[in-house]
């Protein structure tokens, strides 16, 4: 059943304007076996159901926000991008109604043209796809708004003057196609590049909370940086990261440039094996807290017919278990460094025949001479070495360890920051 619509939402949705009519007003009309006029059907854009009310939380789930949404497919709405990143989580509700749907996530993102497109839990299969004529500034267009007793108008705009209208709110022209969608600063956007970013969607949304460490900030060169020097509570130490796996390099360049490791933990320890970071969920996490199963909400492909291999040293990617991970993906942002111990010849040729590795030369001298992690090898990706320090991380792996399993360390060792050193 409807319900009249909260004030909170009709100030949200308020259009400024010198002029308003109803949304019938300039509808054709036919009449009735009575000789009644009747209204025809309304125009999707100009119809209630076309847009909906996006209200945004914390994770306490207080609210923190509004904006509005319009469709732009069955289940696909395109709404401001800077007034949804930062929230935690958000729901939608129609104009008219109470009754909220969530947001499932996002599927596309633009910083120019500052949209986002979300997937809904508010299906609407009659959504009209873009007109394909641009806007001219001699064009008439329209914006709707709901009052509190759920009322749709339908109120005019002149194109060529700053578009007045609440931001995420539709624009259509008078047959009632939609022609854009407006921002936060109260500009168009026009549908040819909301349908762009539509081409551009992903299959799988990504949560509303990932935004937040999305930027459209350009990331220094690769060719410009020499290492990182990585400072914990318990030293400091540099790595290296290896070009020819570009997509993991260029990925820690760009959560290094946006402080993404600063005040991680340290959350996982192996002894003589390995030490572990980058989990997002750490940043804030109580001594019985669970953590380590966050990274920066994304993950990345395994490498095959790997160059590097697990020598100690080593920095690689971490990834989940294969409950939580069917797709067998490394983590956009958790990685180890392997400071295992030398195996002997014996060792490895076990390793090989019961895990169905092969070892190279290089691995064996390695293996034998240095230490390392060879069961690791093909299974997770290298993508660059310690280059000093190296006994900073032997200590880090001698710390005491508690937790449900054992491998977390009982003090907190946390990684201050991680900077890049430049050529």
């Amino acid at each position: 059943m409807k319900r009249s619509m909260p004030i909170v939402k009709a100030a949200i949705l308020l259009v400024v304007s010198t002029l308003l009519m109803s949304s019938c007003s300039n509808d054709k009309t036919n009449t009735n076996a009575n000789n009644q006029p009747r209204q025809t059907r309304n125009f999707y854009a100009q119809d209630a159901a076309s847009q909906l009310v996006v209200t945004l939380f914390d994770p306490t789930g207080g609210k923190i926000g509004n904006t509005i949404a319009t469709y732009v497919d069955g289940d696909i709405v395109c709404a401001p991008l800077s007034a949804v990143r930062g929230a935690h989580h958000a729901k939608v509700s129609t104009l008219t109604e109470t009754d909220t749907y969530p947001v499932y996530g996002f599927t596309a993102f633009d910083f120019r043209t500052d949209m986002v497109l979300l997937r809904v839990g508010k299906r609407n299969n009659s959504f009209s796809r873009s007109y394909p004529t641009p806007i001219s500034p001699a064009d008439t267009i329209f914006g709707i708004n709901a009052n509190t007793e759920g009322k749709i108008f339908r109120t005019m705009l002149k194109y060529g003057d700053k578009v007045t209208i609440a931001p995420g709110a539709a624009a259509f022209d008078n047959a009632g196609r939609l022609r854009g969608v407006a921002n936060v600063n109260g500009d168009l956007v026009p549908m040819r590049d909301i349908d762009s970013l539509t081409a551009r969607q992903t299959a799988q949304h990504a949560s509303v909370y990932d935004l937040r460490l999305k930027t459209g900030r350009k990331y220094i060169s690769y060719t410009k940086v020499a290492g990182f020097l990585v400072k914990t509570t318990m030293g400091n130490f540099k790595i290296r990261l290896f070009d020819d796996v570009p997509e993991y390099r260029d990925n820690f360049i760009k959560l290094v440039s946006d402080h993404y490791y600063d005040s991680l933990l340290v959350h996982r320890v192996l002894p003589s094996f390995l030490i572990q970071t980058g989990a997002a969920d750490t940043k804030y996490a109580k001594a019985d807290d669970v953590i380590g199963w966050q990274g920066p909400g994304y993950t990345l492909p395994i490498i095959e017919n790997q160059k590097h291999f697990h020598k100690r040293t080593a920095v690689a990617a971490s990834k989940l278990p294969p409950d939580r991970n069917p797709q067998n993906r490394c983590d956009g942002g958790q990685f180890y460094i392997v400071c295992g111990r030398k195996f002997t010849p014996a060792e490895l040729d076990k390793i090989a025949r019961e895990e169905h590795k092969t070892f190279s030369p290089a691995q064996r001298q390695a293996y034998t001479t240095v230490g390392g992690a060879p069961h690791l090898d093909g299974d997770y990706v290298v993508f660059g070495e310690v280059t000093q320090g190296m006994d900073v991380v032997d200590e880090i792996s001698r710390v005491e360890l508690t937790g449900d399993k054992g491998d977390r360390p009982l003090r907190n060792v946390r990684v201050l920051s991680i900077s890049m050193i430049l050529k």
